[in-house]
């Protein structure tokens, strides 16, 4: 059986921009517009869509079969780094790749803690399920995204602290 078809793997672009605890709505506004205003000048665009949900915007491009597309994603990655100016200071940095519809599956994960205890999800999507995700053969990439990410905060009394001598830690 021969294929008469060109490969279509390579005319796909997918960008992904994420934006923990923005609601679909606000992220379709502050996130996903930019972006596809921003990409709406990239040459040789045959179609932009687009998908929003809560904390994520995804952006395909289709390119025009004529185009080189490695030069078209530099491109879109230079596209992106104005377009990442203009997106608020708390969204991470957009991320652009090849995408081949038809041998790409994305599925999502949601977890919800009986206990609303955000930060073990976190924890336990990090360590176990991504990990045990990324060990099945075929599964190229798995990432968490939201949850909250545990801190420590640092309170320095500076009456205290006239006294000591500045140390600094060799790495």
């Amino acid at each position: 059986k021969q294929n008469f078809l060109p490969e279509i793997g390579d005319r796909f672009l997918l960008v992904s921009t994420h934006f923990s605890g923005v609601n679909a709505s606000q992220m379709r506004k502050l996130v996903t517009v930019v972006i596809e205003d921003t990409l709406s000048s990239l040459q040789g665009v045959k179609n932009i869509t687009s998908t929003t949900r809560e904390a994520i915007s995804l952006v395909g491009v289709e390119l025009h079969w004529n185009i080189d597309s490695s030069l078209a994603l530099a491109q879109c990655r230079s596209l992106l780094d104005g377009a990442n100016q203009i997106l608020p200071d708390e969204c991470q940095k957009s991320e652009v790749s090849f995408f081949n519809p038809k041998l790409t599956s994305n599925f999502r994960i949601v977890m919800e803690m009986k206990d609303s205890d955000l930060s073990y999800a976190k924890y336990l999507a990090d360590k176990e399920i991504k990990g045990n995700l990324q060990r099945i053969k075929g599964v190229a990439s798995a990432k968490v995204f939201g949850g909250i990410e545990d801190e420590i905060h640092i309170v320095v009394d500076k009456s205290k602290g006239r006294n000591m001598r500045p140390f600094f830690v060799a790495e």
